[in-house]
């Protein structure tokens, strides 16, 4: 318990240290009427820099992963809006983000969140993971938004 307790002690100080580098924040003292008053200020414009290039390294990342799985597996994956179901709930055409139409097939393996197959509706955004099989884009998962 000691240990950790030494451990957790110095991983604080050693992020104050950096976060003190960084210019994230900046301390003074100064004398006022025979007493020492401590200053802290927090730059808010590094932290929101830090905190901007951590999420696009996050989504380059992500991207590259889901690229990764989309070679190894052999699907890929679309996000758009359904814009027509067919009457037996077999399928529906995705208004994909780029300006393409795609026909999806559903089959018994798809898996649906947020919403039930029945529940989509056009204008419903949607992202799907697909695999092409025969000329046909078949549905693996959909997640309704």
């Amino acid at each position: 318990m000691r240990n950790f307790i030494i451990i957790l002690i110095a991983a604080v100080a050693i992020s104050i240290g950096f976060a003190y580098l960084l210019g994230f924040f900046t301390v003074s003292a100064e004398h006022q009427d025979g007493q020492i008053v401590a200053n802290l200020t927090i730059h808010t414009a590094p932290i929101r820099h830090a905190s901007e290039s951590a999420e696009q390294g996050a989504k380059r990342i992500r991207d590259s992963v889901k690229d990764t799985v989309g070679e190894v597996t052999g699907t890929e994956t679309v996000t758009g809006t359904v814009s027509d179901l067919d009457g037996y709930h077999q399928g529906f055409t995705l208004a994909t983000s780029d300006q393409r139409e795609m026909r999806i097939q559903i089959d018994p393996t798809t898996k649906v969140t947020g919403s039930q197959i029945r529940g989509l509706q056009p204008a419903d955004r949607v992202t799907v993971v697909y695999k092409t099989t025969d000329g046909q884009h078949i549905a693996r998962s959909i997640t309704a938004e």
